[in-house]
């Protein structure tokens, strides 16, 4: 290589490199200018923070969130990797959350126990329509785009009238299946206790009223520690949940004893006036209602 040639590269490199110090110098100049920091306290250029005079609200999660589950199969567990193709064929069902129509939410279906079906997109009505090739299908389950479900159903839960499942059914290019309608519906509102509760003293669980119930399932759940969902028992059999016509359930005075140094969580379901339940508590595996202490 010529010594000119060689001249030309570093006078580039050196030129770069003064171009680049010049930049940080002004960059570091108009942030220590603009900074509100008081004289002799340092400026983050990297990472710059806002002062905040009072502690801001809580975020209630429940209200921002998807509350339900994005996916529910019935039997062997079918692998998303197995799609199948479209066709001339047709499955449609509608989408709602408390009984309105949602739009944009994406849904497939598990099919056949083997197969999920495309993605499809509800409609301004809640209509979802899947192409698939004829023949015979049964649904046994479906996955809601996880992505979505937060912004389409923030705070709400799957309606426990929801099925997941259907019977046998032909499709053709002239006969459509019927897929699933699944509706979304407010969760019943948990009032307390929380935190530390005494053994010695009455423990009260209370909830907020619900629309159209007439009354409550209870079941309370006992952990032996924060999270320990093996050793989990219910004080309630499945076929004794008591039913409460109120928005409350006394503990103590219905003779079901808390063990000091125990976690619990509860859930109430409402039920309307033929006995079905319409609505429940959110599930939260991850945190319980209370603990009981001496």
């Amino acid at each position: 290589m010529e010594r000119k040639t060689i001249k030309t590269i570093l006078l580039m490199i050196g030129s770069a490199f003064v171009g680049v110090t010049i930049f940080v110098v002004a960059v570091v100049c108009y942030v220590a200018y603009i900074s509100p920091n008081k004289p002799g306290e340092s400026v983050d250029l990297f990472h710059s923070t806002t002062r905040v005079s009072m502690p801001p609200p809580i975020k209630n999660e429940d209200e921002t969130k998807f509350l339900g589950s994005s996916g529910i199969q019935a039997g062997r567990y079918v692998e998303n990797k197995n799609v199948l193709d479209a066709g001339t064929g047709q499955i449609a069902g509608n989408i709602s959350a408390s009984s309105k129509p949602v739009s944009g939410l994406k849904i497939r279906l598990v099919l056949n126990g083997a197969v999920v079906s495309q993605w499809a997109e509800t409609d301004v009505v809640g209509k979802y329509s899947i192409r698939l090739p004829p023949g015979k299908y049964q649904v046994s389950g479906y996955e809601l785009n996880s992505y979505l479900t937060d912004k389409k159903l923030a705070g709400k839960l799957e309606s426990p009238q929801n099925e997941f499942q259907t019977g046998i059914f032909n499709v053709s290019a002239t006969e459509n299946g019927r897929g699933l309608d699944l509706d979304y519906v407010d969760p019943v509102i948990k009032q307390g206790p929380t935190g530390a509760v005494k053994v010695s003293s009455p423990v009260v669980i209370s909830w907020k009223p619900y629309p159209r119930a007439a009354k409550y399932r209870l079941q309370v759940t006992e952990w032996n520690k924060s999270r320990d969902y093996v050793s989990q028992r219910h004080l309630f059999d499945f076929s004794n949940r008591p039913e409460i016509i109120g928005v409350e359930f006394n503990l103590t005075t219905s003779g079901v004893p808390l063990v000091a140094g125990k976690y619990y969580v509860y859930s109430v379901e409402a039920l309307d006036a033929t006995g079905k339940a319409i609505s429940t508590t959110a599930n939260h595996f991850d945190r319980f209602d209370f603990y009981a202490v001496d």
